[in-house]
């Protein structure tokens, strides 16, 4: 393994004075540190157990990927190791010697895989850290919301030359109360390490991310002397990275250097990560394109579209040009921004153009120019439908699950911009409510639902429904997946009478439709009688609609 060496600094604030105003004695000297001395929320550490022959290991990752996506301040460090780890011959080994003490420190293999910790915390009171899957979202906001103890701030660079990796920790001790037996722990992950994953439905070729690749620091940390509130800490390390470990490639554009307070073996206080400088180490100009958080679903017809762009340089992205194709008809749309070397980012590119007379269109977006220079294309693509058609007023039935607090509900324009949002609506318990828009006729809008965490709305699961005035369907959703979805329409619609006027129907009337749309009944609800099949009921006096699956006794 690489040479590591360790230069440790640590700076206590002055005494603090009578009055015990810490705040002011415990400011540095102008610019000598960047960490912080303000309360911060606590990050989260999520340490992922995991295996190449795992078969549910891949809804592991996905969970944990989702939950470093939705908040900057979460940090997830795969550690492959276990009964599940052990590669074939010809298969790459991720496994880490620090990656064996941790399993058997904290009994993983009692608890199966994929399980993992979120900052090392007994949330069960079970007496062990270690949870399922299912539970690392709910632990992951619940820790978020807490203030941090401790502050930390960490900064990397990279010599391609050398190989020479250095690393500066910073630390601030905030609260009044500090546990004495705290250590800071330093490791480095590389992403993007192709491979076999059983579950993984991808070959060889399944991108492992956040892996473990070593400690910087002893597995269980340098001990922090005598920690007291208002005092700092600095530490450097430098190591040399490896061209490979256990005969795995290590890429330095793939890694990233995450470092933790725990206090003993136990908790995590506090958590950060970076990305290093680079400096001789040339990357040509490229970049990959990936779906955004909340893709095109089936509808579509605004004035934009979204794509999410991974630098493959090592020189920050400033501009870059794309073709964008909608029915073989292409425009060229320019962006500025910034993407650091090596990072990603979701972009947003405007858009104008007619959709198909047969509602059927296709796109492309394909990647022409970075910083002015022609670059190998990268292009992502689909089709969609044309947005439905609806009346100027719009109605909105829908159903919140426990969880309202992370989700938001609106109307958008063509282009984007808030219409009108509806709630928030409460944390802790189910609203199934309707709502109104008055929009102008002959444009494009959505509904659009997010999910702050990307686990959808579920627990239990809520939907919605859009509708004209007439009562006519527009859409309807019954599941919101990841980070949420769209509803695209068009006012272009008059009132037809087809679907029959709500306000006129009688207080014991319902509308049943088909999953298609279409009505398969309008009466009396005592005297409905439906086929076999899946229906959506509407009931005109509460105008609350319902999914019902009749069986020819209904």
């Amino acid at each position: 393994m690489e040479t590591k060496q360790l230069l440790t600094h640590l700076i206590v604030a002055a005494a603090l004075a009578a009055t015990g105003n810490a705040t002011a004695l415990a400011q540095p000297g102008p610019g000598r540190h960047t960490v912080s001395t303000e309360e911060q929320p606590r990050g989260v550490l999520l340490e992922e157990f995991t295996g190449i022959n795992c078969g549910y290991c891949p809804q592991g990752h996905a969970i944990a990927e989702k939950l470093a996506t939705a908040c900057d301040r979460v940090y997830v460090v795969a550690v492959h190791g276990g009964m599940f780890a052990t590669p074939a011959p010809d298969e790459p080994d991720f496994r880490t010697d620090e990656g064996s003490q941790l399993i058997s420190e904290f009994d993983v293999e009692s608890s199966g895989y994929p399980s993992g910790m979120v900052n090392r915390h007994d949330f069960y009171g079970s007496g062990s850290p270690v949870c399922s899957r299912t539970s690392w979202k709910l632990f992951t906001k619940a820790a978020t919301a807490e203030a941090a103890p401790v502050n930390l701030y960490a900064s990397a660079s990279f010599d391609g030359q050398s190989r020479k990796l250095d690393i500066h920790v910073e630390g601030f001790f905030v609260a009044d109360n500090q546990p004495a037996d705290q250590e800071l722990n330093v490791v480095w992950t590389q992403d993007d390490i192709p491979g076999p994953q059983n579950g993984g439905l991808m070959g060889d070729e399944y991108p492992h991310r956040h892996v473990l690749r070593d400690y910087v620091t002893p597995i269980w940390g340098d001990t922090l002397a005598s920690p007291q509130q208002g005092q700092y800490f600095e530490r450097d390390y430098t190591l040399t990275l490896p061209e490979d470990i256990n005969g795995v490639e290590v890429k330095a554009e793939n890694i990233k250097v995450v470092a933790f307070v725990t206090c003993g073996k136990g908790d995590v206080a506090n958590v950060t990560g970076c990305r290093p400088q680079y400096a001789n180490y040339s990357k040509p100009l490229a970049a990959r394109l990936s779906e955004p958080r909340i893709p095109i679903g089936n509808y579509w017809g605004c004035n934009f579209f979204e794509a999410t762009v991974k630098n493959l340089s090592d020189r920050e992205l400033t501009e870059a040009t794309f073709d964008i194709d909608v029915n073989g008809s292409v425009a060229t749309v320019a962006w500025n921004g910034s993407i650091e070397p090596f990072g990603q980012q979701e972009i947003k590119l405007s858009r104008q153009y007619d959709t198909a007379d047969n509602g059927q269109n296709s796109y492309s977006i394909t990647l022409k120019t970075l910083n002015g220079e022609s670059v190998e294309p990268s292009q992502l693509s689909g089709r969609f439908a044309s947005p439905r058609q609806a009346m100027p007023s719009v109605t909105v039935e829908l159903k919140t699950n426990n969880e309202a607090g992370e989700n938001t509900f609106c109307i958008k324009d063509a282009d984007g911009n808030l219409v009108k949002e509806f709630g928030p609506y409460p944390d802790g318990q189910v609203t199934q409510t309707s709502e109104s828009a008055e929009l102008e006729a002959g444009k494009v809008y959505y509904f659009e639902v997010t999910d702050a965490w990307g686990d959808g709305i579920y627990s239990p699961a809520g939907y919605f429904t859009t509708r004209s005035a007439d009562g006519s369907l527009i859409e309807q959703a019954y599941a919101i997946d990841d980070f949420g979805t769209r509803s695209v329409f068009v006012t272009s619609k008059a009132a037809s009478g087809i679907h029959g006027a709500v306000d006129k129907a009688a207080d014991g009337e319902a509308i049943a439709y088909r999953t298609d749309g279409t009505v398969a009944y309008k009466g009396p609800k005592s005297s409905m009688k439906l086929p076999t099949g899946t229906y959506i009921i509407y009931d005109c006096a509460s105008r609350t609609a319902t999914k019902v699956t009749a069986n020819n006794n209904n």
